[in-house]
């Protein structure tokens, strides 16, 4: 007995150690975040106000730190000494509350740089977000921090709950609640949005679950979500880390942080809220056309194995089944139901999500057997009427969890007698702790059975209510799983210096975008193969061109000022012989000789098969991107495009191509030749990593479209942005 006292105590202390040392790594935002000490600026009496509200939450909830109060009026308030100014107090405060109006700020601050305070949080709106004058009092704000060293939180932040040091900076309606019902938990929260916030933290408290820590960060003019994301992935007691978020500020301390949450087994899930604002344009060209801000997060979040979800409801469930399960080692689940409907709406969301359902063998069958009355012995199971023989339920989900078929079990508690339910669910806690395989719970049994809901959250066993949801989340858990097992972010780089070569071009052009036929030039340097093509100026040039390739032909206008050519009526195709040459010659030279800066025609040998796009972007937030999706002028229309982070390997280019909606062309839809997949894939790669490499040189590539014919791809139009 003396022998377990001493390595329980041994373990405390090195646990300890351990959040000591992290402390020390993070200082400078360990005073925000986790102070010893805090200061309010704007205390009074009045208990609505947010001064007087943060300072009941400091107390309510424990905290053991110094607390002091700032206003020149210097009310009486129990239990902490009121200052008149900032620069009265005995010593620096690891934290200022500034609950003042916004003008009254930059002051503030310049007191709390003079006193050397280790951060401040600042409640007020009416910043950047409101108006030009806010935005430069913003600015004049960021400034003084800046200057003086000292980290600010918001302005428009909602402040900090961080239970797990019983440390509460904030005036949000959920620490209303009994403060029991506010617990620490394995979830570190960040959000841009103070109002989601509550909404969580109330949700969360419904479940009796905890957050570890959560951080409002506001309009960000000093502590950015990055910087809180770095904390949130060192922090030892967050297991998993969800994000509220509508933008990303700095792309490189986000990828670096996010690569480090990977590496820390610490999964992120994400919910992007103002999505359908987000369709701006960011280039002229196809591809950034379609590369708008949701499909680049999307293209990010794939990139960095960051889960997202739709909804703040989604982002509760999903952070918490990824908390509290173990990881299927594959995708094949057994489903247990005693619910026929729901057996078969779950076989189809298991098909959807990418779920594989194995066909029960002979030995479960006959285990089975002696439990089943009317149900058969297919995968999802469903049991019928265990109205008399409750007990049944969980033999059977006993057997599916010794079935070495399945990675998964899934236990679907359809409404039943209450006085089953308990019993039940000890049942179902004993088979999950004893269980190598995870078992997940479908709690749609209704309020008769809340108990047996109530039950399983609090033994934090993974439960969802949500039928339509629950598979998708088991696929994203196996997904996270599997990018964790096989992410590299490098390719084949590329060894050739070709900086010289893109000199050239740049030095040759005088405007950025360089012609169809100098593009082409460019990429077949790097190894890219055309489509045969040469360029001419005359109508007998033209002809003899077409006769050395031979007929059927393409004709294009070549200019460095013509981005899409179909628009311009730039392009005439399948041309079969002179006299069709001669005739889409003319109509070319009338109508283009006044519109655009001619530089010769380009003829090429017409070649149709199955088309892609390519598209590589030097991004101003994320760096370099790369876009992969189903080609032609429609592209726009169908935005049928998988985007990453550059520069990627042959299986992340691969898996792009599998997620598209026309990948079923490039398989050999309706007698089409089938597409050579990897080779497709090399390209990506290839383009990805000259986008990477050449970022200082190149803006942007676009490969559209990439066409697929006689065993081969290889370019048929391209465009090519210098910097």
């Amino acid at each position: 007995m003396q022998i377990c006292i001493f390595f329980i105590k041994i373990w405390f202390i090195y646990k300890n150690i351990k959040e000591i040392e992290f402390v020390k790594k993070t200082h400078e935002l360990s005073r925000l975040f986790d102070p010893r000490s805090v200061a309010i600026v704007g205390i009074s009496t009045d208990k609505t106000k947010h001064g007087q509200r943060v300072l009941s939450f400091l107390k309510k909830y424990g905290f053991k730190g110094k607390i002091w109060g700032i206003n020149p009026k210097k009310p009486k308030i129990s239990g902490i000494k009121i200052f008149s100014s900032l620069l009265e107090l005995p010593v620096p405060p690891d934290t200022i509350i500034v609950a003042t109006p916004p003008e009254t700020t930059p002051e503030i601050i310049k007191d709390a740089v003079k006193i050397k305070a280790g951060s401040a949080i600042l409640f007020s709106g009416g910043f950047s977000e409101n108006s030009a004058k806010g935005r430069k009092l913003e600015k004049k704000i960021q400034k003084i921090s800046l200057d003086g060293n000292i980290r600010v939180l918001g302005p428009n932040s909602a402040g900090i709950i961080n239970r797990s040091s019983h440390t509460v900076l904030s005036f949000l309606t959920c620490l209303e609640r009994p403060s029991k019902e506010i617990r620490t938990g394995p979830i570190g929260l960040i959000t841009q949005s103070g109002g989601t916030g509550s909404f969580f933290h109330n949700t969360v408290a419904e479940r009796e679950d905890g957050i570890a820590i959560s951080i409002s960060t506001g309009n960000e003019c000093d502590v950015t979500m990055e910087e809180s994301l770095g904390y949130l992935v060192a922090h030892p007691k967050v297991k998993v880390i969800a994000l509220v978020l509508e933008t990303i500020r700095d792309g490189e301390k986000f990828i670096k942080y996010a690569k480090k949450a990977l590496k820390a087994k610490k999964p992120i899930i994400v919910c992007k809220i103002g999505s359908s604002k987000s369709g701006k344009r960011v280039m002229r060209s196809h591809t950034g056309a379609i590369s708008d801000k949701t499909e680049t997060y999307k293209g990010v979040f794939q990139s960095l194995g960051i889960t997202e979800v739709s909804s703040p409801q989604e982002l509760v469930e999903t952070s918490y089944l990824f908390a509290y399960s173990p990881i299927p080692k594959g995708n094949s689940i057994g489903i247990v139901t005693h619910s026929g409907g729901t057996a078969v709406l779950l076989a189809d969301n298991a098909e959807k999500n990418g779920l594989s359902l194995p066909k029960l063998g002979k030995k479960i069958k006959s285990t089975l057997s002696k439990y089943l009355q009317f149900g058969g012995t297919e995968n999802p199971l469903d049991l019928g009427g265990i109205v008399t023989h409750p007990e049944r339920y969980t033999d059977v989900i006993s057997s599916f969890l010794k079935d070495k078929s399945f990675d998964i079990v899934l236990a679907v508690s359809s409404p039943h007698p209450p006085k089953h339910t308990i019993k039940r669910v000890k049942k179902i806690k004993e088979l999950t702790e004893n269980s190598k395989i995870p078992l997940w719970n479908l709690w749609i049994a209704g309020d008769q059975a809340r108990q047996g809901e109530k039950f399983l959250r609090k033994n934090k066993l993974p439960i969802s209510n949500n039928i339509t949801t629950i598979l998708q989340n088991v696929s994203n858990l196996i997904r996270y799983n599997h990018f964790r097992g096989s992410i590299k972010y490098n390719s084949n780089p590329i060894t050739k210096e070709m900086k010289p070569v893109i000199r050239e071009f740049t030095k040759m052009k005088p405007y950025r975008y360089l012609s169809e036929f100098d593009s082409k030039r460019l990429i077949q340097k790097f190894g890219i193969e055309t489509i045969q093509h040469e360029k001419g100026n005359t109508i007998s040039e033209i002809i003899s061109i077409a006769t050395k390739i031979r007929y059927p032909v393409t004709i294009k206008a070549n200019s460095s000022s013509i981005q899409h050519k179909t628009e311009l009526r730039a392009i005439s195709l399948d041309i079969r012989n002179e006299k069709e040459l001669r005739i889409a010659f003319n109509h070319l030279s009338k109508r283009l000789k006044t519109k655009i800066n001619l530089d010769g025609f380009i003829v090429e040998k017409y070649m149709p098969g199955t088309e892609v796009i390519i598209g590589a972007i030097k991004h101003n937030t994320f760096g370099s991107l790369i876009s992969v999706g189903s080609g032609g002028v429609l592209v726009e229309l169908t935005r049928d495009m998988q985007t990453r982070l550059a520069p990627i390997n042959q299986n992340t280019a691969i898996e792009m191509i599998r997620e598209l909606k026309g990948k079923k062309l490039l398989d050999g839809y309706r007698k089409r030749k089938k597409a050579n997949i990897q080779s497709l894939a090399k390209i990506i790669c290839k383009i990805s990593e000259i986008i990477h490499v050449y970022k200082d040189n190149i803006e942007e590539i676009e490969i559209n479209p990439l066409i697929f014919s006689n065993g081969r791809w290889r370019v048929a139009d391209c465009l090519v942005k210098l910097c």
